[in-house]
């Protein structure tokens, strides 16, 4: 059994591309951290021990959590004490408390990093202390190396390239997810989507309401899902969670979509006009002297759009979870989708027969279930059967879907 200790150290420096004052504010979201402290940690300059005396493996729990902050931290075993050989050699001197170097703070100082959420670690693991990184002093963590087996295993880095078949894993390791917290899974998405209809209900600016607040929740379900996968409990709260991390960058993404989808309907737009937009598609605009541009404008369009949503697939974990900006993001998302053509091509095929199936399945419920309920109960209540159908058949498919985007995420960019 395993009886080294390990101490959680912050070199003082954060990762690339990482800015102080959104590391600041994800620790104060995800670990309750008060902002001057989370400030003042941030800005040490010099080697911070966060945690003591804790084991392997919920040193590297704490470890994964404020990388994912931005902080750079190493896992190092506790310095031994000195044996009691070694006191007995040493020089006899004055009894009382050993000398506190002037860098060390006190003891009393020390704050605990305590999740907003469901505890991050063990509650028996001791709180933050502080210490300078003086090679003079004997009680300064040292700044040893990590076992490279053992600390690479969550490092995050460039996306990597994996083979065909991980297009269905992320399917089925989503599905793993959601069977672990099913209703809390399904409600928070289900409140996500009703929430988006509820913005419609606003005259004028409703839908653009709702557009821009979709990345922001999204971010918070990749957050919630990055806790499941640290262990923690999964809660409907975790659907807020965008709102308090990289909130801005979240909404700045959904505008920079709101500019491409604009791009990627212009030949269309070209085309029909703002007929288009209307719904005012005349019978001449199908003529055969017009299909052919009809087939060009689509296909321009959808030549467009896949890069888009390449550069979309997954800006959201990467700025929600990374503290990425909405612009690197994109432009990393689409890097991870281009290197991984043949995942994602199996991916989409497996998709598309997935909704094909659950076509063909809520036709003949339908088919089945409003003739019987409209002899039974009238024409108004079988109005109700078929979003009822596509609500029981279509929301734990979109967990799925949605919950994939982690799982993918989480399998190209974590080495």
């Amino acid at each position: 059994m395993e009886s080294t200790t390990y101490q959680v150290v912050f070199l003082g420096h954060l990762r690339t591309g990482c800015e102080p004052g959104d590391t600041s504010k994800k620790l104060t979201a995800r670990f309750g951290l008060p902002a001057d402290q989370a400030d003042q940690l941030v800005s040490a300059g010099k080697q911070v021990i966060v945690k003591k005396d804790v084991d392997r493996k919920t040193g590297e729990t704490i470890r994964r959590n404020l990388e994912q902050a931005g902080l750079v931290v190493e896992l190092v075993p506790t310095p031994a004490a000195p044996s009691a050989e070694m006191a007995s050699q040493a020089p006899a001197g004055p009894a009382g408390p050993p000398p506190v170097p002037p860098d060390t703070p006190a003891k009393s100082s020390d704050t605990p990093l305590k999740p907003a959420g469901p505890p991050l670690v063990s509650p028996s693991a001791e709180n933050i202390g502080a210490a300078g990184a003086s090679s003079a002093n004997p009680y300064a963590a040292p700044r040893a190396d990590l076992d490279a087996e053992e600390a690479d295993k969550t490092r995050f880095g460039t996306p990597r390239k994996v083979r065909a078949g991980q297009g269905w894993q992320w399917l089925m390791d989503a599905y793993s997810m959601l069977k672990e917290r099913p209703w809390a899974w399904m409600g928070a998405i289900a409140l996500m989507y009703f929430l988006g209809l509820l913005t419609n209900l606003v005259p004028l600016i409703g839908p653009f309401i709702g557009y821009f607040l979709f990345p922001v929740f999204f971010g918070g379900l990749m957050l919630g899902a990055q806790a499941h996968n640290d262990g923690d409990i999964f809660q409907l709260n975790y659907l807020f969670a965008g709102f308090a991390i990289n909130r801005n960058q979240l909404m700045l993404f959904a505008l920079l979509m709101v500019l491409g989808i604009l791009v990627c309907v212009a030949p269309l737009f070209l085309f029909f006009g703002v007929s288009i937009f209307t719904g005012a598609v005349s019978p001449e605009s199908f003529s055969s002297g017009n299909i052919l541009m009809l087939v060009v404008g689509f296909l321009v369009s959808l030549g467009v759009s896949i890069p888009l949503y390449m550069a979309a697939w997954f800006a959201t974990p990467l700025i929600a979870i990374n503290g990425y900006d909405a612009w690197p993001a994109m432009k990393l998302s689409f890097a991870a989708c281009w290197k991984n053509f043949w995942p994602f091509t199996v991916y989409g095929l497996v998709l598309m027969l997935l909704f094909m199936g659950i076509t063909i399945i809520s036709g003949i419920a339908m088919a089945i279930l409003v003739p019987l309920f409209f002899s039974v109960q009238g024409a108004l209540p079988a109005m109700f059967i078929f979003p009822l159908v596509m609500m029981v058949v279509m929301v734990p498919v979109i967990s799925v879907v949605s919950l994939s985007i982690y799982t993918g995420y989480r399998d190209l960019f974590y080495s």
